[in-house]
């Protein structure tokens, strides 16, 4: 349980480090081998993973304390808001399309979470 809280603390950049350098690592390990590669990216305040259908929020780095998840990012559908994506935000409201699937540990913290 407190390695799960440490790596809670640790900021969205560092997160992103971390998981890239723990990838690497098993995939030269050989361990990842058949395991389709998996890429975060930048797309304007939010770190993604796209696959060729579908985009999963993994990461916010905005300013704004209300929040709008879009329907769609680079032309997919936005189908998931994955684990501590707003943890360390101070967010005030974050407005979620009705079939977007939300990881329990999505949001720490947060003052209200809304559907649209």
């Amino acid at each position: 349980m407190k390695g799960t809280r440490d790596f809670m603390r640790l900021t969205i950049k560092m997160r992103f480090v971390y998981l890239a350098t723990l990838t690497v690592v098993l995939m030269l390990l050989g361990v990842c081998s058949s395991a389709p590669a998996i890429r975060w990216e930048l797309e304007g305040d939010y770190y993604i993973i796209a696959s060729e259908n579908a985009v999963a929020i993994t990461g916010y780095r905005g300013t704004s304390k209300d929040v709008q998840i879009p329907q769609e990012i680079r032309g997919l559908p936005v189908t998931s808001i994955e684990e501590s994506t707003f943890a360390i935000n101070q967010l005030a409201r974050v407005s979620i399309r009705q079939h977007t699937r939300v990881d329990s540990q999505a949001f720490d913290q947060m003052v209200s979470v809304t559907r649209r």
